[in-house]
């Protein structure tokens, strides 16, 4: 049958329809990749090289790798494997021990959201709109959900029990997991979003609006609104950051750590810091920590709010703490990581690189010691197993008198 201009136009209609709807194919790349978007593996650096020929002493951290990719975001580390997004739209996989990679994805679209690991999945929300999960061992697409809540740009999720919770300017989506399916939304118009954090069927959620900054508390099955915290002490335009552990929720804006129980948002104590935080506080044993932009690190009681000790780092500290085996992480903007000890603050050891640290330590295990940060938009790895601690003149960790 031949077509008339008539059938032409209407079956370019119907192509039309069907790509609004559907998109276009999204492929994930063979395992390892070998074309050209991906052929750009990770590799050892020349001061990683020049770190392992020299002569250092047994008992100085030593760097194991470092990515030539570039990236922006700090990198997720589980079973093994660091996965990080590179400024060029792919997602990577590296062995956490050698830095070699294990697959690349290209999505396509930039990537600025937080990336989840559950479950052997990797999730994340791209700015073509849609929530992804890929397969963390293959890289194999195992879910594509389009979603328009909110801006990419300023997303952020996690997945518990089996929900996605996406956190973003237009507010809280929960979605199934497996099917991407949502379940329900809070629609909020703000500003900025940071979050979520899900902890005892609560969904935490914090928000910077047009006149003001506060914490929203959701129930984690239906969505309904349980409390919000709202604080006039807080700077405008100055969002908190928080985290939960042990039915509180600990949480920092402007110059200020907060404690709130968790179920209630009633406030239970309240530390003013010298200066600034952008990252949200971790609690261990009892203590919690938090940085600072004027470069200081705070250990405060969880119970009581009462300072514990405090260690000025020299450089800015933009992310949380990580808290593990005895010893505090954290890197600076002077371009060193530190490792405190937990209860003390004293100096263990601390490793200069010649450029800005502005990501959290993701520190894998404390049989096996390995610190990974992003300085300077690339992921380093470093061997902090055989590390000593410095004698104590060296370790200036202010400690209140009683």
């Amino acid at each position: 049958m031949k077509l008339n201009d008539r059938h032409k136009a209407f079956l370019c209609v119907l192509c039309g329809v069907a790509f609004l709807l559907f998109g276009c194919p999204d492929e994930t790349l063979p395992s390892p990749y070998t074309g050209r978007p991906c052929e750009l593996e990770p590799w050892r650096s020349p001061a990683a090289r020049k770190v392992e020929d020299s002569n250092i002493s047994p008992g100085e951290p030593s760097l194991l790798w470092v990515s030539r990719f570039r990236t922006e975001s700090p990198p997720t580390v589980d079973g093994g494997i660091v996965f990080s997004v590179s400024d060029k739209e792919r997602l990577y996989a590296l062995d956490a021990a050698t830095g070699d990679m294990r697959w690349c994805h290209q999505v396509g679209a930039p990537v600025d959201s937080s990336l989840a690991a559950a479950n052997g999945i990797i999730y994340f929300y791209a700015w073509d709109n849609y929530v992804y999960g890929l397969d963390a061992l293959t890289g194999k697409k195992v879910l594509r959900t389009f979603s328009t809540f909110g801006d990419a740009f300023r997303s952020s999720l996690t997945v518990v029990d089996g929900v996605i919770y996406h956190v973003s300017d237009a507010g809280v989506e929960a979605r199934k997991a497996a099917n991407g399916r949502r379940k329900w939304y809070s629609r909020r118009r703000v500003m900025e979003a940071r979050g979520p954090t899900v902890a005892d069927g609560i969904v935490y959620a914090t928000f910077v609006g047009d006149h003001d900054d506060y914490i929203l508390a959701l129930d984690a099955a239906r969505g309904k609104e349980l409390w919000h915290y709202y604080d006039a002490a807080s700077w405008p335009y100055w969002p908190f950051y928080s985290s939960v552990a042990h039915g509180m929720l600990y949480a920092a804006s402007s110059d200020n750590v907060y404690a709130l129980d968790a179920a209630s948002g009633e406030l239970r104590w309240r530390y003013e810091v010298d200066g600034p935080v952008t990252s949200a506080p971790t609690v261990d044993e009892g203590l919690a920590y938090v940085g600072t932009r004027t470069g200081y690190v705070y250990a405060l009681d969880a119970v009581s709010g009462a300072l514990r000790w405090s260690y000025e780092t020299g450089g800015w500290v933009d992310s949380s703490p990580v808290v593990t085996g005895g010893t505090v992480y954290v890197g600076a903007h002077n371009g060193q990581v530190f490792a405190l000890d937990a209860l003390t603050g004293a100096v263990q050891w601390r490793y200069k690189v010649p450029v800005i640290v502005d990501s959290t330590p993701a520190v894998v295990g404390v049989d096996q010691g390995i610190v990974y940060f992003v300085a300077d938009g690339n992921v380093h790895a470093l061997d902090a197993t055989g590390a000593r601690t410095i004698p104590a003149p060296q370790a200036e960790a202010t400690v209140p008198r009683n």
